[in-house]
Order: structure tokens, then C-alpha cells, then sequence
């Protein structure tokens, strides 16, 4: 049983190495996500920033249309 499960310190050493290459891959993965999920959370924040901006632009030109007597479409 052992001779046949037994590897190598050469099939050892490869196995190392696919271990080493696949680590840095998942925390070359890990770094994109967290950088997506920044990138998201801050587009997030910058819409509801603007829509906020926006809200605040057409609540005054509700008013300014009201007193100077054009109707305002939106």
C-alpha cells in the first residue's frame, strides 16, 4: 500500500509548486473582488450624491418656474 501511494520528492516538490502558484492566484482574485466591490460601493455613494443633487435642482426649478410663470416638464 505504501509503495504505491508514496510519491516523490520530485512529484512533491511539483505539487508545492501548483500549491504556491494557486495561492497566489486566489489572492490575486481575492484583491480584484475586494477592488470591484470598492468600486461599486463608491459608485453607489456617488449616485445616491447625485440623485440627491438632482432631487434638491428640480425642487428649485419647480419654484422658480412657479413665480416666473413657466410650466416645468420633467
Amino acid at each position: 500500500f505504501l509503495r504505491e501511494n508514496m510519491v516523490t520528492k520530485e512529484e512533491f516538490s511539483g505539487l508545492v509548486d501548483k500549491v504556491n502558484i494557486l495561492t497566489i492566484s486566489v489572492n490575486n482574485l481575492t484583491t480584484a473582488v475586494a477592488n470591484f466591490a470598492k468600486q461599486v460601493n463608491d459608485f453607489d455613494e456617488e449616485h445616491k450624491t447625485l440623485k440627491s443633487q438632482m432631487s434638491a435642482l428640480q425642487d428649485w426649478a419647480r419654484q422658480v418656474s412657479g413665480k416666473v410663470g413657466i410650466e416645468f416638464k420633467l
